[in-house]
């Protein structure tokens, strides 16, 4: 009878043993996956950056673009006044 209870214990040892080896094997999981995701973050993050560094070149050039436009149109209102002036 001594050895059935050696044995019982032994199982339940065991069956202790792979309980806590599937909650280690579980968190480490967890954890891979929150460390992943983590990395997906920065990288996401770091795509963003180097989407609005090649941005910027593209907006400056439009905004330069714009003020030409800007200063050609008040040329033309000017250049429309004198014309307007010396037609009078």
């Amino acid at each position: 009878m001594s050895s059935n209870i050696e044995n019982g214990g032994k199982d339940s040892n065991s069956d202790d043993i792979l309980k806590l080896l599937g909650q280690w094997l579980t968190t480490t999981g967890d954890a891979i996956s929150i460390i992943g995701q983590a990395i997906a973050l920065e990288n996401d993050k770091l795509q963003q950056i180097q989407d609005q560094k090649e941005k910027e070149p593209l907006e400056l050039q439009l905004q330069q673009a714009l003020q030409q436009m800007t200063q050609t149109q008040e040329k033309i209102r000017l250049l429309q006044k004198q014309i307007e002036n010396r037609t009078l």
